[in-house]
């Protein structure tokens, strides 16, 4: 097994009521350089995703308590975040009605270490991809809604950052202002000129925080578009 980087450390949280079950998956995720948090119980579970900061969760579902499909949509309705159910069935109908119901993935009992780490590891992975937009010397961070330019944070207002966040997240398509406005503000009883407005903002910030060019581009009767 492969330790990962303590760049790449997360805190998991095994929630299994089989003591040497939860003793082997935890040892081993250790192992491989994550935070463990473990739990027994699914509302035990509950109250530790909502006061602490967990990045995935592995979810049993034969708990002594709160049936871990219970505890699955409860967790949905807390964080979004991944879960991947650990069980004993192997029939598609639990597997089915575990994915319908928020899970990111379905491991079956028995696993080897291998299988469970590469699942764990798939499912940060796509959380660390979508975590951050990189566009020429721009970083946004989407969960802490950081803007750096060249590793030098930039304050925008929750307006301004959500326009940044749609432009980079397409670097190179137009949007309308019609579009503009639906998914940032959700309405279009606003006028067109807020966008305009905003755009104008973000550009100017960017300037005074030292960016030479101005990397929105409009389109004449279009719209605008964000370039390098």
């Amino acid at each position: 097994m492969n330790a990962v980087t303590s760049a790449q450390k997360y805190t998991i949280l095994v929630v299994e009521d089989d003591a040497d079950s939860r003793d082997a998956i935890a040892g081993i995720l250790a192992f491989a350089g994550y935070h463990v948090v473990t739990r027994t119980l699914g509302e035990e579970a509950l109250s530790v995703l909502a006061a602490d900061d967990i990045d995935l969760v592995l979810l049993d579902l034969m708990l002594p308590d709160t049936g871990g499909y219970e505890v699955l949509r409860r967790m949905r309705e807390l964080e979004d975040i991944p879960v991947v159910i650990l069980s004993g069935l192997s029939d598609s109908q639990h597997k089915v009605h575990g994915l319908r119901l928020g899970a990111d993935d379905y491991l079956v009992k028995p696993f080897d270490a291998e299988e469970l780490l590469a699942r764990v590891d798939a499912r940060l992975r796509r959380v660390r991809s979508d975590q951050f937009i990189s566009v020429g010397d721009l970083r946004l961070n989407l969960t802490a809604r950081e803007v750096f330019l060249r590793d030098v944070p930039v304050n925008f207002t929750r307006r301004q950052f959500d326009v940044l966040v749609l432009f980079a997240a397409s670097p190179g398509r137009t949007f309308s202002r019609e579009e503009v406005l639906d998914a940032v503000w959700g309405t279009r009883f606003v006028t067109p000129r807020n966008v305009n407005e905003q755009i104008r903002l973000i550009r100017q910030r960017l300037k005074n925080a030292g960016l030479d060019k101005d990397i929105f581009q409009a389109a004449p009767g279009l719209g605008y578009r964000l370039r390098f």
